[in-house]
Protein backbone atom coordinates (compact mmCIF):
# COMPACT_ATOMS: atom_id res chain seq x y z
CA UNK A 1 0.00 0.00 0.00
CA UNK A 2 1.27 2.97 -1.12
CA UNK A 3 2.46 5.99 1.73
CA UNK A 4 1.17 9.25 2.13
CA UNK A 5 3.26 12.37 3.33
CA UNK A 6 2.49 15.71 4.48
CA UNK A 7 5.28 18.27 4.66
CA UNK A 8 3.75 21.42 6.34
CA UNK A 9 5.62 24.68 7.28
CA UNK A 10 4.75 26.86 10.24
CA UNK A 11 5.86 30.33 11.14
CA UNK A 12 6.29 30.78 15.13
CA UNK A 13 6.47 34.28 16.36
CA UNK A 14 9.87 34.70 18.57
CA UNK A 15 8.13 34.82 21.74
CA UNK A 16 5.80 31.90 21.07
CA UNK A 17 8.42 30.06 20.36
CA UNK A 18 8.72 27.88 23.02
CA UNK A 19 5.30 27.47 23.81
CA UNK A 20 4.93 26.22 20.43
CA UNK A 21 7.19 23.44 20.73
CA UNK A 22 5.82 22.17 23.90
CA UNK A 23 2.51 22.37 21.92
CA UNK A 24 4.19 20.70 18.87
CA UNK A 25 5.72 17.83 20.83
CA UNK A 26 2.13 16.89 22.60
CA UNK A 27 0.74 17.12 18.79
CA UNK A 28 3.31 14.60 17.68
CA UNK A 29 2.91 12.21 20.47
CA UNK A 30 -0.69 12.24 19.91
CA UNK A 31 -0.43 11.46 16.45
CA UNK A 32 2.10 8.91 16.72
CA UNK A 33 -1.25 6.63 18.98
CA UNK A 34 -2.77 6.49 15.37
CA UNK A 35 -1.68 3.42 13.75
CA UNK A 36 -1.78 4.78 10.52
CA UNK A 37 0.53 7.81 11.38
CA UNK A 38 3.96 5.97 10.64
CA UNK A 39 5.86 9.18 11.26
CA UNK A 40 5.77 12.59 12.56
CA UNK A 41 8.85 14.84 12.76
CA UNK A 42 9.04 18.47 13.93
CA UNK A 43 11.92 20.04 12.33
CA UNK A 44 13.18 23.68 12.36
CA UNK A 45 15.64 25.21 9.77
CA UNK A 46 19.36 25.55 10.43
CA UNK A 47 18.79 29.06 9.41
CA UNK A 48 15.80 30.55 11.04
CA UNK A 49 15.27 29.88 14.53
CA UNK A 50 11.48 30.44 14.00
CA UNK A 51 10.55 28.31 11.01
CA UNK A 52 9.70 24.89 12.07
CA UNK A 53 8.35 22.31 9.18
CA UNK A 54 5.81 19.09 10.22
CA UNK A 55 6.89 15.87 7.99
CA UNK A 56 4.18 13.36 8.32
CA UNK A 57 3.53 9.96 6.92
CA UNK A 58 0.34 8.00 7.17
CA UNK A 59 -0.59 4.34 6.15
CA UNK A 60 -2.63 6.20 3.23
CA UNK A 61 -4.69 9.43 2.34
CA UNK A 62 -7.62 8.99 4.10
CA UNK A 63 -5.68 8.02 7.55
CA UNK A 64 -4.42 11.95 6.91
CA UNK A 65 -8.01 12.88 5.93
CA UNK A 66 -9.01 11.12 9.08
CA UNK A 67 -6.13 12.87 11.20
CA UNK A 68 -7.51 16.20 10.15
CA UNK A 69 -10.66 15.77 12.21
CA UNK A 70 -8.83 14.57 15.20
CA UNK A 71 -9.71 16.82 18.38
CA UNK A 72 -6.00 17.46 19.25
CA UNK A 73 -5.28 18.11 15.71
CA UNK A 74 -7.82 21.27 16.09
CA UNK A 75 -6.47 22.23 19.43
CA UNK A 76 -2.77 22.35 17.86
CA UNK A 77 -3.99 24.49 15.09
CA UNK A 78 -5.96 27.20 17.43
CA UNK A 79 -3.01 27.72 19.81
CA UNK A 80 -0.63 28.00 16.95
CA UNK A 81 -0.03 31.80 16.37
CA UNK A 82 0.31 31.76 12.92
CA UNK A 83 -1.07 28.47 11.44
CA UNK A 84 0.18 26.48 8.77
CA UNK A 85 0.98 26.71 5.06
CA UNK A 86 0.61 23.05 3.73
CA UNK A 87 4.03 23.00 1.36
CA UNK A 88 3.64 19.32 -0.32
CA UNK A 89 1.61 16.15 -0.65
CA UNK A 90 3.52 12.91 -1.37
CA UNK A 91 2.58 9.39 -2.21
CA UNK A 92 5.45 6.85 -1.79
CA UNK A 93 5.74 4.36 -5.21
Amino acid sequence: MPEFSIRAEHRIKPECREAWIALARRHSANSLKDPECLRFDVLFSRDDPNLAMLYEVYTHRDAWLAHMEEPYLKAFIEASPDGARLIEMMRKL
